[in-house]
């Protein structure tokens, strides 16, 4: 019999990286974990074979992998953006921050050049969408709630936002009525694009990828708290980018959206 295959994880927070843990365990596939310093759940690690760097750890985390023989490793779950002046590092880690720090990299440049890096150690980075599609956002209106003529309208204006935004490397979301654009994603993220605009009336969140996104490392998600705050701030509904949009409980999140009375769909260029 062969020996069962190992994979690795860098594991964020959410919910993803012990989904992913269970359905590779149901799969036969051995999971080699990496536990992040204050950002990693340890109960993920509980009866698993792991280890515990700081994030600023880059070479630790890659000869930790090579050492178990793991030739491929999914990133997942949530990541707080660490501070580069305190953080703990490695040669590796240092030279991240020395390139992002001298060259102002946006997220999609340093994550090209962290993939590099990771691909010089012999491994590969994988998206969870290749164990998982089934988080994959399908096309078209998920609920029950129908957008109007002048919502797809809306919509469509939006997509076309969101991705020259997104080529700029600044975010994956706009916020957009029939007015026109209302605000846009920056560092701190969907949910506060959100609530930034809950005095406008009207308002569509539309999510899309960067057309430079490297899927595998970061891929646009949404989940039952990206609903929530949009009830909250008045929004209209939500448009995310079909098969390019992961979203975490999606049954839940679709009835969310009906009690709510919000559309939720999945869009195509």
């Amino acid at each position: 019999m062969l020996p069962a295959q190992k994979i690795g994880l860098i594991a964020g927070q959410g919910v993803l990286p012990e989904l992913l843990l269970k359905k590779w365990e149901s799969q036969g596939l051995i999971p080699v974990i990496v536990a992040l310093n204050n950002i990693t759940p340890l109960e993920i690690t509980k009866n698993r074979l792991s280890g515990q760097f700081s994030i600023g750890q880059a070479g630790h985390i890659l000869n930790f992998f090579k050492s178990h023989g793991i030739e491929k490793l999914v990133m997942v779950g949530g990541l707080k953006r660490p501070n580069f002046w305190t953080l703990r590092t490695d040669f590796v880690g240092l030279s991240i921050i020395i390139k992002l720090l001298l060259r102002r990299m946006g997220d999609d440049s340093l994550l090209k050049f962290i993939r590099n890096e990771i691909k010089s150690f012999g491994i590969d980075v994988v998206g969870i969408h290749e164990f998982m599609p089934d988080l994959l956002c399908p096309l078209g209106v998920l609920g029950n709630i129908q957008p109007s003529e002048s919502d797809l309208k809306t919509i469509a204006d939006g997509f076309i936002s969101a991705k020259s935004h997104g080529a700029k490397d600044k975010g994956q979301s706009i916020i957009i009525n029939a007015q026109g654009v209302c605000g846009v994603e920056d560092v701190n993220g969907t949910n506060a694009l959100i609530k930034s605009c809950a005095t406008f009336k009207g308002t569509i969140l539309v999510k899309v990828a960067k057309p430079q996104q490297d899927l595998a490392f970061d891929m646009p998600t949404i989940g039952v708290s990206t609903i929530e705050l949009a009830y909250k701030s008045g929004l209209k509904g939500i448009g995310v980018e079909a098969n390019k949009t992961m979203i975490v409980n999606r049954d839940l999140v679709i009835q969310k959206c009906n009690d709510y009375g919000l559309f939720i769909m999945g869009l195509k260029e």
